[in-house]
């Protein structure tokens, strides 16, 4: 069952229908025997009750960043059990995206081999310089987002339905799920990462959570951290961002997870002409200087 509509349109009321009967499935964290893409999860965090909401978004981490992220805005439906989840929570929330693309034996020319990570959206954070980490860094840091996938899937009761014959709940990535747990592991406010934060905040009764100077802190934005030569540059030594154009938000009365796309601002005629004047006049009073040197 996908949960997955483009725009926002789409079967929101047959989706949550479905998936109460539907028939749940691990998060699948890419393998390079099958040559298969990792999928991308949301994991929301109720501080007070120690539980946390996670669900299996039905996308790769290759259809988001070849895709989704490079020209429209799209919405998530979280499953049926969000409606219980949040009536039951108080207080804090914590949340993120991850995914992972996890190839055992890529090679680090390979750029599908890597990380897709939210991280919070605020000034301090967005105008940073890119983290510059080693590929031996990455694969460590591509684990603890397994890691986290792992703990959800684990977390997915006995009696999951096997779709796939000769898989486990663990394993069978058929089908799609949400689910709610105490599982103390199923959440990391850092992602498995520990570099920078990969989560948002906001209050389980929809008022705006404040902090970081009093910004906003309730939406995030997204960065594949990849090896390879494309998209971007690195080498064998040094991994790679590619911070996405726009960012995510949680909406918990519609219960849907939104991707909102923002394209490049070009800057206006008078701006160019601006600094093409400016480069001349440099230009002039360079060899003005050469001259007199003369």
């Amino acid at each position: 069952m996908k949960i997955f509509n483009k725009h926002g349109f789409g079967l929101t009321a047959v989706c949550m229908a479905l998936g109460m009967g539907s028939a749940q499935a691990a998060i699948n964290p890419g393998t390079q025997a099958q040559q298969t893409s990792g999928e991308m999860f949301l994991s929301v965090y109720d501080v007070d009750n120690a539980t946390t909401y996670g669900i299996d978004l039905a996308t790769t981490v290759n259809d988001f960043t070849d895709n989704i992220a490079n020209g429209t805005s799209y919405t998530w439906n979280l499953g049926p059990r969000w409606a219980n989840f949040i009536a039951n929570a108080t207080g804090e929330l914590q949340w993120n995206v991850l995914g992972s693309n996890y190839y055992t034996a890529v090679s680090l020319l390979d750029p599908h081999y890597g990380i897709l990570v939210s991280q919070t959206n605020i000034s301090d954070l967005r105008e940073a310089d890119k983290l510059l980490v080693q590929v031996s860094q990455l694969q460590g840091q591509t684990t603890g987002v397994k890691n986290q996938a792992l703990a959800l899937n684990q977390a997915l009761p006995n009696s999951t339905p096997i779709v796939t014959p000769g898989k486990t709940k663990l394993t069978d990535y058929a089908a799609n799920w949400d689910l709610t747990t105490t599982n103390s592991n199923a959440f990391s406010e850092e992602g498995g990462i520990g570099l920078f934060q990969a989560s948002a905040y906001l209050y389980a009764d929809g008022t705006e959570h404040t902090n970081f100077f009093g910004e906003n802190d309730e939406t995030v934005r997204m960065l594949f951290w990849h090896t390879g030569s494309t998209p971007g540059t690195t080498t064998n030594s040094q991994a790679n961002f590619d911070f996405m154009p726009g960012y995510m938000s949680l909406d918990i009365a519609s219960g849907t997870l939104n991707w909102n796309y923002v394209t490049a601002v070009p800057l206006p005629g008078a701006a160019w002409m601006f600094l093409g004047g400016l480069l001349s006049l440099l230009r002039f009073t360079n060899r003005s200087r050469q001259s007199v040197q003369a």
